[in-house]
């Protein structure tokens, strides 16, 4: 997301009555991503990110983005390592 920001990331909705949700910023990283991420090298990487932006978006789609970051940043974690996901090169989940 880092390098996102730095490329000048996708603006939001032009004219949007409604302030802009957090599905808005995952569809942007989304489209940003499969260009950065695209051909076969960066394949697992695209996979991974569709899956953590997934969660995001089910957890947190319609909220404004923002809106209490750290915990809800905790909150999707939490839930990524309840569904056994672990960071690569580990072979069991570490223990809280």
């Amino acid at each position: 997301m880092p390098r996102w920001l730095s490329l000048g990331r996708a603006k939001g909705p032009a004219n949007s009555s409604r302030p802009g949700r957090v599905t808005d910023v995952v569809k942007a990283y989304w489209d940003f991503a499969r260009g950065y991420y695209a051909g076969e090298s960066g394949r697992a990487e695209l996979d991974s990110v569709k899956l953590a932006l997934a969660l995001l978006r089910r957890t947190y789609g319609e909220e404004p983005p923002g809106r209490s970051a750290p915990l809800a940043l905790q909150v999707v974690r939490d839930a990524m390592v309840e569904a056994g996901w672990q960071p690569r090169g580990t072979s069991t989940p570490k223990s809280a």
